[in-house]
């Protein structure tokens, strides 16, 4: 068997693993963390546990079963407090939001309105009426459809609150279970942990281990810098918010802090979208506080990001964008945080020279169809003297001219050949 046989076969039969394993995540992802997500969190938060327990063993005399429980009840009242909280300030701000969403709706799109009518009075004499119109038109369609989406969203609001109050019982045995699950992993994380990849019992020097590890290594950081400044976010504008009494601080900063989780997108794009609405409704003094709300944080986070980002997801901005916008298209808002993740991954993959027999097999194909249809540079000379020495001494012969002889015969010949 040739060795370009060999790489063919190699590629063939990676891209139809590739094929099934991408079929099979997608399919099986969603059933795994359906049936054991309880157990799959629980995993992270005990090892989270781990540098704790060793410390009430080692100063307290705590024993490991009893260090455990007591991080788990307290992990599950701040849990407990937590969801509280969340459960409240949703509930309570949301049924407000919703009651006077049909008079601020109304408010916006009069104030988007006036916005709009103003700018074309005040440029009439620069544009055609024709130009106006066309401008009136699009500000209408544009209203209309803020409109539309505005009480699409309250209803969404709604719908929300509904299933989030006829979720709680659910919710209460899904953190039992949680619990339970976290207490005994957090007993046998040494156990549990040296099956995994990079664990004890795995080969280090295997490529599973080494992606895994390069895998864990890049979402810990990950999120690790995602939630720092999704904390940051939510406390500073909180406090901010709060000082300056605008209403519903606490939904707006919870907003935010989800937003900041989100790359490239930000709280940033939350507060100038409230800075435009509040300069549309003549309220200019809310507009320069949101303004100078997103600058403060923007300035916070660029002197911190550097510290935290240091050696945490190991790509550029670039390849971040990328492994962002092929999540979107793949995989939504999950797929959108996924990606950096993922595209660090591969990065790492290719640093750790973990393709190099694919793209060795690559090569190989390439040249072996470059060296098939190349022509060999002493038979095509052999041929091009053939031809000349059989070329006719007139230089433009008649083409409807009979054959003469041989010579035109072989001509012919040498000719088809060249042709084909």
């Amino acid at each position: 068997m040739t060795a370009e046989r060999r790489s063919a076969e190699r590629l063939v039969f990676r891209a139809i693993c590739l094929t099934i394993g991408l079929i099979a995540v997608r399919w099986l992802l969603p059933q795994i963390w359906d049936k054991l997500s309880p157990f799959i969190i629980a995993l992270p938060l005990a090892a989270m546990m781990q540098k704790p327990m060793h410390f009430l063993h080692r100063r307290l005399k705590m024993k490991p079963g009893i260090s455990s429980l007591l991080l788990v009840i307290l992990m599950i009242i701040l849990m407990f407090w937590i969801g509280t909280w969340l459960f409240s300030v949703l509930t309570e701000q949301v049924t407000q939001i919703v009651g006077q969403s049909g008079d601020f709706i109304s408010s916006a799109v009069a104030d988007i309105r006036q916005a709009a009518n103003n700018f074309i009075a005040n440029t009439a004499s620069n544009f055609s009426p024709d130009f106006q119109d066309a401008v009136r038109r699009a500000m209408n369609s544009m209203v209309d459809q803020a409109a539309t989406w505005g009480s699409q969203l309250a209803t969404h609001a709604v719908s929300f609150s509904v299933s989030l109050v006829a979720g709680i019982p659910y919710g209460m045995i899904y953190i039992s279970f949680l619990a339970i699950g976290l207490y005994f992993i957090a007993n046998q994380y040494e156990e549990i942990r040296s099956y995994l990849p990079g664990g004890k019992r795995r080969r280090p020097d295997s490529n599973t281990s080494q992606l895994t590890n390069s895998a864990l290594s890049s979402l810990s950081g990950y999120l690790r810098v995602q939630l720092t400044f999704s904390f940051i976010a939510f406390v500073f504008s909180w406090i901010y918010l709060t000082c300056f009494q605008f209403q519903y601080a606490s939904l707006i900063s919870l907003i935010a802090a989800v937003m900041e989780m989100i790359p490239m997108v930000g709280s940033g794009l939350l507060y100038i979208l409230m800075a435009i609405i509040a300069f549309l409704g003549a309220d200019s003094a809310s507009g320069f506080q949101l303004l100078i709300l997103t600058g403060s944080f923007q300035l916070i986070r660029r002197i911190i990001e550097p510290r935290l980002m240091a050696n945490s997801m190991r790509i550029s901005p670039l390849q971040s964008l990328i492994g962002m916008f092929v999540g979107m298209r793949l995989g939504g808002v999950m797929g959108l945080i996924c990606g950096p993740v993922l595209m660090s991954v591969l990065v790492g993959a290719f640093h750790g020279r973990r393709f190099d027999l694919t793209m060795l097999d690559i090569h190989r194909i390439v040249a072996w169809f470059r060296n098939r249809w190349k022509e060999d540079p002493e038979a095509l000379r052999k041929e091009e003297a053939e031809f000349r020495a059989v070329q006719p001494s007139d230089p433009s012969p008649d083409p409807a001219s009979p054959s003469s002889g041989p010579g035109e015969k072989k001509r012919a010949k040498l000719f088809s050949r060249r042709e084909s």
